[in-house]
């Protein structure tokens, strides 16, 4: 019996209906792994299908798609937003064809001179062969959750600090910040995002305003300055990603405010409105190497239970 034809096609060849069967999995995937409920961003894959706006690869294996991965153009980059197969080989060799194909797809888009991503469905980064040579960087990035009441509660003022809710008129403030935390940290060589001021900007409006994987959960958003200074300190918001989960979508503090418990304080303030909400668990994800931030996250209960890969490939 020969083995069942595998292609890869571009995802505008197919109709919304053809790929409905995997993102239905990938509902299914992510519910039953993380209680995560990413129906509202397979929603908008939908519909950019039904327009053929998507672009990126389909895996097609006897006639049927059973997985799919994008990538988003912004300026000189394109931004692989995900990768889905309704089961995984243990070869791993079905993922490797399908990211390869796509980064190449990206690479060759019109404008662009770098690609990057991560996703949360890998364990680790296949090994690719960019068809356009350049430099392809990979680096690990974990998963962590934690379950459960939070341990203590918020101190109130702590070290000098002031801490104050959330609130959009901050965006500016919060965008100096972020450019400000990751400047030269590895963080911001995995995103442009977090490289300047208009980046973290775009970070925090797509957070807040028009997040895909989640509902901005503004009650677990806090900031903090430094009692008779005007400028941010530490910052941290999250998100309602499933039923009774929230997550963690960014804390950051200024490095000259660090070792002070700012970080903690945010992070407790975050935990107790979630609690609040009815949020058993809460997630977040952090870059590997950070070890300070993954022993924080541990010391609030937080356990790693999953590590993927982040890449970026840059043209020569």
């Amino acid at each position: 019996m020969r083995p069942a034809e595998t292609r890869l096609l571009d995802l505008r060849e197919l109709r919304a209906q053809d790929l409905a069967p995997v993102l239905e999995s990938q509902v299914v995937h992510w519910r039953d792994r993380f209680a995560w409920d990413c129906r509202a961003g397979v929603q908008t894959i939908h519909r950019m299908l039904e327009k053929r706006l998507l672009h990126g690869r389909a895996l097609v294996r006897a006639g049927r798609p059973e997985g799919y991965s994008y990538f988003v153009p912004e300026g000189g980059t394109a931004i692989v937003g995900d990768l889905f197969l309704r089961q995984a080989t243990e070869s791993g060799q079905q993922e490797k064809l399908l990211l390869e194909s796509t980064l190449n797809a990206a690479a060759l888009h019109r404008g662009i001179d770098r690609v990057e991503g991560q996703l949360l469905y890998l364990k680790q980064l296949p090994s690719l062969q960019p068809a356009l040579g350049g430099t392809l960087s990979a680096y690990p990035r974990v998963l962590m959750l934690r379950r459960g009441p939070t341990g203590s509660r918020p101190m109130g003022r702590a070290n000098g600090m002031r801490y104050s809710p959330w609130s959009d008129s901050l965006l500016h403030e919060a965008s100096e910040l972020i450019a400000a935390t990751y400047r030269g940290h590895v963080d911001s060589r995995i995103s442009l995002l977090y490289g300047s001021v208009p980046g973290a900007r775009r970070f925090l409006v797509q957070t807040t305003q028009h997040s895909a994987s989640g509902q901005f959960f503004a009650p677990a958003g806090f900031v903090a300055r430094e009692a008779g200074k005007p400028a941010l300190r530490g910052l941290c918001l999250g998100s309602i990603v499933g039923r009774g989960v929230g997550h963690i979508t960014q804390l950051c503090v200024d490095p000259a405010a660090r070792r002070r418990g700012v970080g903690s304080e945010l992070l407790q303030r975050s935990l107790s409105a979630f609690r609040q909400a009815g949020c058993g668990t809460v997630s977040l994800t952090v870059t590997a190497s950070n070890s300070s931030a993954v022993e924080l996250y541990g010391q609030h209960g937080f356990r790693t239970v999953s590590t993927f890969p982040a890449f970026v490939w840059q043209r020569a």
